[in-house]
């Protein structure tokens, strides 16, 4: 505490039952000592209770008692203290066998019922010697927590496992402010896969970093309700409003709970399969113009082309950062090996030729055609032959990648003239 007034003096030996606390008043020793009282040695009976250690004139801090009328178990000495400076106070109780719950304390120490642990007893001779104000004069956090709470009426804390050594501190402190204490429930800690604490090094992310690689609020607060808690059969998907519905404290684990970053990629991609098309597009054109540095609905690229492109990667997509990569074939020329367009063992005659079917096979196709047109196109003129040299060369002219959507699916949307240049161009590197 600031000094801003004469110190409480021992006008009378420190173990009596009262003592004179130098503000022209008496109180119990006991409410003197919980009211954390600083006392000035300035006579023998200080002196002498402290075994001969306090030269006069030197600042104590006294511990609390155990129960009023009944004697401190030992004197601190501290610096000499001068006005207007800041200080250290040292605050300790002495250890008595039993504890009750009598609102926020006992005189042997800090008595809990946590709404996942349980009852939770601390005793005093257990509780470090903590302090409230550092030496610039800011506040610690287990004190600054505690007002703050009060301040703002909390009256539930939910936090993690790592903070129940906390909490026998700051019960005491409500206590000693006469605050009514909240109720408390700590949550197990958040594992890696490896069952160590989870970090930066082990895959943690800030909140940020989830939005920038395109995953879901709504996946976000499924996936973490789900991190030690479960609704007590197999269901893993829930909306918002579900979770509040089902969500109790008697569900959740005491044991660390594991964050499964796969997991939540699957959780994300379910959610992203239930949106609309249109809405999932609006969703995707940010990152699709982050991808490609440039803006993607223009001139050239109308609203609806981008919505058939988006509801073609709807069912494999796992988080939007992936979108641009995935459809990038069908706002540019691919760049591509031409050993990619090889099925099997065969020749580059073998995949012209095979590519110069299916260019005629699509020149003789409507603009608009539907998969369903485009599929029994093929599967005709391929009849009873080896499906994958005619489809395997096709999907890798028109899309550049090793993997992707199907050669039907993409025709069904890529337009007509776009998939017959890239054919010819397939055909120009392999001849």
């Amino acid at each position: 505490p600031r000094v801003t007034r004469a110190w409480p003096t021992c006008s009378i030996a420190c173990t009596n039952a009262t003592v004179g606390v130098g503000f022209n008043t008496e109180m119990d020793q006991g409410s003197v000592l919980r009211n954390m009282f600083v006392y000035q040695c300035v006579n023998e009976s200080c002196r002498t209770f402290a075994g001969g250690a306090l030269p006069l004139g030197d600042v104590v801090t006294v511990p609390a008692a155990p129960e009023q009328g009944r004697g401190v178990t030992e004197i601190r000495a501290t610096v000499p203290l001068e006005a207007d400076a800041y200080y250290r106070v040292v605050l300790r109780g002495r250890h008595q066998a039993g504890a009750s719950e009598d609102g926020a304390q006992s005189m042997s120490g800090a008595y809990l019922t946590d709404l996942n642990y349980g009852e939770i007893v601390v005793a005093n001779e257990n509780i470090d010697e903590g302090i409230l104000l550092k030496s610039d004069g800011y506040p610690v956090y287990n004190f600054a927590n505690v007002i703050d709470d009060h301040e703002m009426g909390i009256t539930d804390v939910i936090r993690g496992e790592d903070h129940v050594p906390n909490t026998p501190k700051q019960i005491l402190l409500y206590g000693a402010l006469g605050y009514e204490k909240p109720k408390y429930a700590h949550l197990p800690i958040v594992l890696a896969t490896d069952r160590s604490k989870l970090s930066k090094r082990k895959g943690a992310m800030p909140i940020r970093e989830y939005k920038e690689q395109g995953y879901l609020p709504e996946a976000l607060i499924n996936a973490m309700a789900l991190i030690g808690w479960n609704p007590g059969d197999d269901r893993e998907i829930f909306s918002k409003d579900e979770l509040i519905k089902e969500f109790s404290l008697e569900r959740v684990q005491k044991s660390g709970a594991i964050f499964d970053a796969v997991k939540l990629e699957w959780m994300n991609g379910e959610y992203i399969r239930k949106k609309s098309s249109s809405e999932l597009t609006k969703l995707c054109i940010p990152y699709l113009e982050d991808f490609f540095k440039f803006k993607i609905q223009n001139s050239k690229f109308k609203i609806d082309y981008i919505e058939k492109v988006i509801a073609l990667e709807q069912p494999r997509l796992k988080k939007f950062s992936e979108v641009g990569e995935r459809a990038e074939y069908f706002f540019r020329e691919p760049a591509y090996d031409r050993e990619l367009l090889r099925w099997k063992k065969m020749e580059d005659s073998d995949i012209a030729e095979s590519l110069d079917k299916s260019e005629k096979i699509i020149s003789g196709l409507e603009s608009d055609a539907s998969k369903e047109d485009i599929e029994k196109a093929f599967l005709d003129a391929i009849g009873a032959g080896d499906k994958g040299s005619i489809l395997w060369p096709l999907r890798v002219a028109l899309t550049g990648k090793k993997a992707s959507p199907g050669p039907f699916e993409i025709l069904a949307v890529m337009p007509k003239e776009i998939a017959l240049k890239r054919i010819s161009a397939a055909i120009h590197l392999v001849s």
